[in-house]
């Protein structure tokens, strides 16, 4: 004899039901989980920042000076080093250092293989350029108002994407005289004296003993440690396969930002055509291509100013060893005088203010 059984189970319904509660709690969850890993890859990024400028700090202690920007063969432009092989044992890759050969060029089959090496100090989480296995960089020296040429004749480095791309040759004392062979023939002080007060990190040559020697030391630093900026995040930076770049290049697009050139008209920085806003203004004018944030969409290696993914600007380390945020929408002239170690010693149309009287 059969007896019916009654069968128990969900319908359909009540199965859509669950599916969308579920859905709901995962739309409510997801946001929460990403903006967590977005705030741990910026809290790591900040943190490589601040171990490597305090390894900048150290290395400046030790040896008297901060190291250069970018080092080249004196009298020819070869590439050497830049100023990553430095500090290499204070973030523990002494083997790294010990293995470069310092009477060889950057290219060297040796050294251009230990460049190759990841450390991931050197690497912020968020930067997209990132490729595994490859001598990236996230971090960069502050070049101040641009670089020199093989002439040493201060220059500045104008954005691809405006009006007047490449390198041109920089008048800083205004005085119509560029960079002449005999420096007293530019007067005093001279478009060198100036570049120098400008930035905290050179173009040197190699070895040491030749050529041309502007290294910064702490003690040189008169606008105070605190308010210089030493080291600045650019996502734009290190490794690029295009041009064979890594971490340790000593070219400066692949490892310094520098100030808008536009903050001086025509790159003659007479009574007149100096205006300081412009080192950091996104109005629309052909400087914004070169403020901070600017050149996110640039090809790597081609934007030589502070670049970060974080929303509203870019972590910055100063010379003292704190870590700042420093916002995407800074007044021109206080990000100027962030960047001088010698603001207050620059006179005529260049001169900057105290940073606490802006």
């Amino acid at each position: 004899m059969c007896r019916s059984r009654k069968r128990h189970g969900i319908t359909i319904v009540e199965l859509l039901v669950v599916i969308s509660i579920i859905g709901m709690l995962l739309a409510l969850l997801l946001p929460a989980v990403i903006a967590s890993r977005e705030r741990a890859r910026a809290m790591q990024c900040a943190n490589h920042l601040r171990n490597l400028g305090l390894a900048m700090v150290g290395e400046a202690t030790a040896r008297g000076h901060f190291p250069g920007a970018g080092y080249f063969s004196a009298g020819a432009v070869q590439d050497r080093h830049n100023w990553v092989v430095a500090p290499l044992p204070r973030i523990e890759r002494r083997d790294v250092q010990a293995l470069w050969n310092f009477d060889k060029l950057y290219e060297d089959p040796g050294n251009r293989s230990l460049s190759a090496t990841q450390i991931n100090v050197l690497i912020c989480p968020d930067d997209d350029s990132f490729v595994p296995g490859e001598g990236n960089l996230s971090y960069v020296v502050n070049l101040g108002v641009g670089w020199t040429v093989p002439s040493d004749c201060p220059a500045i480095w104008r954005s691809a994407s405006s009006p007047t791309p490449g390198i041109h040759p920089i008048d800083l004392n205004g005085n119509g005289v560029v960079c002449p062979a005999n420096e007293s023939a530019d007067g005093a002080p001279s478009d060198r004296d100036l570049y120098y007060r400008m930035g905290l990190f050179f173009l040197e040559n190699w070895p040491m003993s030749f050529g041309s020697h502007r290294h910064h030391s702490l003690d040189s630093v008169r606008d105070g440690l605190s308010r210089t900026i030493m080291l600045s995040e650019n996502v734009r930076a290190g490794y690029d396969a295009a041009s064979g770049a890594t971490w340790a290049s000593p070219r400066p697009r692949a490892s310094a930002f520098v100030l808008s050139g536009y903050i001086c008209e025509n790159a003659k920085c007479a009574a007149g055509n100096v205006n300081l806003a412009k080192a950091n203004d996104h109005s629309g004018g052909p400087w914004s291509y070169e403020a901070i944030n600017s050149g996110l969409r640039e090809k790597e290696g081609q934007a030589p100013w502070p670049n970060s993914f974080h929303p509203g600007g870019v972590n910055v380390l100063f010379a003292d060893g704190h870590l700042q945020f420093l916002s995407e929408d800074v007044e021109g002239r206080v990000y100027a005088a962030l960047v001088s170690p010698l603001g207050v010693g620059l006179i005529g149309p260049l001169a900057q203010p105290p940073v606490g009287d802006l």
